[in-house]
């Protein structure tokens, strides 16, 4: 914690002055307030899901999800790490040191005189905790649908947001807006990765007097194994697992060509949870007439 001791005093009276710590030392600090904005950020999401999976709240869809679903890999990582971060830390951080507050400066220079300097300075503290509570509760817009519960509950929602804020003013006003942003930058991604890595979207989700289907998609396969499970039996009453598996596998496994020598989808991982319940169904048909509605572009 000896380290980590000018953080603590700079949360308690925050001021604009630089850091006196060696550059080893900041590394270690910079270091240290990334790990615990992580260990703070997984700590509230498995809170949430925790109480979301007691019913004691129920939590509305978030941005990332749509995101997940219905752009590429490589805007979210565009838009998620690099946009969106430098734009909040111009907003939110830029301003913390006198200098580059050029909206206040003018604000000063109009007046013609030194009070909002020395206004600033003053109170120095209270704008800095302005910010970083803005920067917290503005993050109450990633969930679609803002009710009352969530007003209730939105200091645990935003605790993390809240946090990372503090920190990001202390590297900000201590090291160096750039260093901020890497800061900023790296938590974003760090998190963005796990969530496209164990990211699985439903597709198909069919329940019928005739059979089960659901058909999911997911980001990539990392590594995972592959599960085959299939049971047909003579009265055709079929059931089909297949979990991990690309899909020009499910091509070949249901003899659909256009699935197997899908040039753009190549790559697509797929799981698939077929039962049916009528002996005359024809399974495959079945299961490629969905595949191909979602993949033969």
């Amino acid at each position: 914690m000896k380290i980590l001791s000018d953080f603590i005093r700079f949360s308690k009276n925050p001021n604009e002055g630089r850091s006196t710590l060696s550059r080893w030392q900041n590394i270690k600090v910079f270091s240290l307030l990334l790990l615990i904005n992580l260990i703070v950020g997984l700590a509230v999401h498995f809170l949430l899901e925790l109480l979301s999976s007691y019913s004691i709240i129920e939590l509305p869809s978030h941005q990332i999800d749509r995101l997940l679903d219905d752009t590429s890999v490589t805007f979210i990582i565009v838009f998620g790490v690099i946009l969106v971060p430098f734009l909040e830390e111009v907003i939110f951080r830029f301003p913390l040191i006198w200098r580059y507050n050029y909206i206040f400066r003018i604000i000063n220079y109009i007046l013609g005189s030194n009070r909002l300097k020395e206004f600033w300075k003053k109170y120095y503290s209270y704008f800095l905790y302005f910010f970083v509570l803005a920067f917290g509760f503005i993050h109450l817009t990633n969930f679609e649908d803002v009710t009352l519960i969530i007003i209730i509950i939105s200091p645990l929602l935003v605790l993390s947001q809240i946090i990372g804020g503090l920190c990001l003013s202390y590297v900000r006003v201590r090291m160096h807006f750039l260093l901020g942003f890497i800061f900023h930058a790296l938590f974003n991604l760090i998190l963005l990765t796990q969530s496209i890595v164990f990211n699985t979207s439903t597709k198909v989700d069919i329940e019928n007097t005739q059979y089960n289907l659901i058909i999911e998609s997911k980001e990539a396969r990392f590594g995972a194994k592959m599960n085959f499970d299939t049971i047909r039996n003579e009265t055709n009453l079929d059931r089909i697992t297949l979990e991990n598996i690309y899909l020009k596998t499910a091509g070949v496994i249901f003899n659909n060509p256009k699935l197997e020598f899908n040039k753009l989808h190549q790559d697509q991982v797929i799981n698939i949870y077929f039962e049916s319940k009528n002996k005359n169904l024809n399974s495959d048909s079945i299961i490629n007439h969905h595949l191909d509605q979602l993949y033969d572009q």
